[in-house]
């Protein structure tokens, strides 16, 4: 007696353009103590729920339908990821900025790592720009100007993304604006 197995097999690839099956990240950037509610989460199939990956700075909340409620506690970024009802996940990343203002030539700020500051620049004439090498890049990710940044205010402004893996320390940002005025920020990491 002998035994015949067969073993058959099928497979099925669908590809698709339809936008709610298509992967994204969001981001939303927030001052401390602000909140909003997203309306522009359309990944996936729905039903989502929000998951905290990393951090403490901000909560995150589904709503029942379907809308994301974000609410920044504390300077810093925090990491969630969002999942639809059938497991798809993108990463939402919430960034809870501390604000300050440049009055005079110099302002001394403390930062925890991977946070993100913004300076409106008030002192000076505007059309502030950075020195070259005015700043220990061990600190910072990302540090620019925005002319006219500052909506609120009618000002410059200073976005300081500190590092994520920043060693604890300090680093002096040299700025000149326009007419030849030079303000220093100090900037410690924690």
């Amino acid at each position: 007696m002998s035994l015949r197995c067969w073993m058959e097999t099928a497979s099925l690839n669908i590809r698709t353009s339809n936008e709610s099956l298509t992967r994204v990240g969001y981001g939303v950037s927030l001052e401390e103590g602000d909140s909003c509610v997203m309306d522009n989460i359309s990944f996936g199939a729905g039903q989502y729920s929000a998951t905290l990956w990393e951090g403490s700075s901000a909560e995150v909340t589904v709503t029942p339908d379907d809308r994301v409620r974000v609410k920044s506690l504390k300077p810093g970024n925090s990491y969630y990821k969002l999942t639809d009802w059938r497991g798809t996940s993108v990463l939402l990343e919430v960034y809870s900025c501390a604000s300050y203002t440049l009055t005079s030539d110099f302002l001394s700020i403390d930062s925890e790592r991977d946070q993100v500051t913004h300076i409106a620049l008030k002192y000076g004439e505007g059309g502030w720009k950075l020195l070259a090498n005015a700043y220990d890049e061990r600190f910072i990710d990302l540090l620019a100007v925005h002319t006219m940044g500052n909506v609120k205010e009618n000002c410059d402004s200073l976005q300081i993304n500190a590092a994520k893996n920043a060693v604890a320390g300090k680093t002096d940002i040299v700025l000149i604006d326009k007419a030849g005025n030079v303000a220093v920020i100090h900037l410690w990491i924690r």
